[in-house]
């Protein structure tokens, strides 16, 4: 195999000489992908699952089922929270133009999202 077209790179738990496809990529502070990532895909799981399993009060599988059950049982409230959100990350030019776009589908929801 030709080391110029797939470079190899040593996963640091397994320490196996794979090829670049087996990392995941990483943007770094320029928005520029890179393959920063020290273990491979097989290892970076095993090492998530392991954590995960270690700390079952950070990744408590009934927390998601909390949430979905509020979202379908609120989903206009969620909704509205969703919307004021992205209305708030709006440039200031570009609030008026969804502020009338909601004028016009939901005008009871104008005054909880765009205060």
């Amino acid at each position: 195999m030709d080391n110029t077209s797939h470079p190899l790179k040593v996963c640091q738990m397994c320490k196996k000489h794979l090829t670049l496809d087996h990392f995941y990529r990483r943007k770094n502070r320029k928005g520029e992908y890179s393959w920063k990532t020290s273990y491979c895909k097989s290892c970076d799981i095993q090492k998530k699952n392991k954590y995960q399993a270690q700390n079952k009060d950070v990744y408590n599988p009934g927390k998601n089922k909390y949430k979905r059950n509020y979202y379908r049982k609120n989903p206009e409230k969620v909704k509205i929270i969703q919307k004021r959100y992205y209305y708030n990350k709006l440039p200031p030019d570009k609030k008026e133009q969804y502020k009338q776009k909601i004028i016009d589908k939901h005008p009871d929801w104008v005054q909880q999202i765009c205060y």
